[in-house]
């Protein structure tokens, strides 16, 4: 929601995520990577966006990325780890996935050492990520502080023109839109949504929050 901000094109294998640096995407190159971007008209004021969701917490991304774009700007979006674990046990119900169909999250978040393997993938999925201290202490051996804005979940949700104008300011780049009047509050929704032109709102669809 910035004319400066260009973001990836969608991935029909990844659920729309590039997830280039996490996982073996990364085997196929810098010009496959880049391919999912429009190439900026002028690289000294506007800014290429992506997001993944595997990035986070894997163990070798910070170097990776690090390695590729060192002057990168990093946004991270922190929940409480307990709502992070269940929106993710959420989300892959919705995907139909066998294992958190078959088990109740507390199944899934109480497994141990004799439960079946793919009860305790799914258990690690939910719960390793919400290891925040560890996963940032890592990033932060790559990149410097400065470069790292961290962002309350929970004020995204209930003041997200807030956090905008904060993204804002992080990214060095000129306040464009008066973001009291892009995002509404939904009521059917129960979140902010976007407002488009004809004064209506357009929210994400029903498994996604904001």
């Amino acid at each position: 929601m910035h004319p400066a901000i260009y973001s990836n094109y969608p991935s029909r294998q990844t659920f729309e995520e590039v997830q280039f640096f996490s996982g073996n995407n990364y085997l196929k190159g810098l010009d496959w990577y880049m391919s999912f971007f429009p190439l900026p008209s002028n690289a000294s004021s506007e800014f290429l966006f992506e997001k993944s969701a595997t990035y986070f917490d894997k163990r070798h991304v910070p170097e990776r990325a690090a390695a590729l774009l060192p002057k990168a700007r990093l946004i991270t979006i922190l929940i409480s780890p307990a709502k992070r674990a269940y929106s993710w046990y959420q989300h892959i119900r919705a995907h139909k996935d066998p294992t958190a169909m078959k088990y109740t999250f507390y199944e899934v978040i109480t497994a141990g050492s004799d439960a079946e393997r793919s009860l305790q993938a799914l258990s690690r999925r939910c719960l390793i990520p919400g290891l925040y201290a560890q996963h940032l202490d890592k990033w932060l051996s790559h990149y410097k502080a400065k470069q790292l804005l961290v962002l309350d979940g929970e004020l995204l949700k209930i003041n997200p023109m807030a956090v905008m104008n904060r993204v804002q300011k992080f990214l060095l780049i000129q306040p464009y839109f008066d973001y009291s009047k892009k995002l509404r509050y939904d009521r059917k929704k129960g979140f902010y949504c976007q407002v488009t032109n004809n004064d209506h709102t357009k929210c994400l669809g029903r498994s996604k929050g904001q």
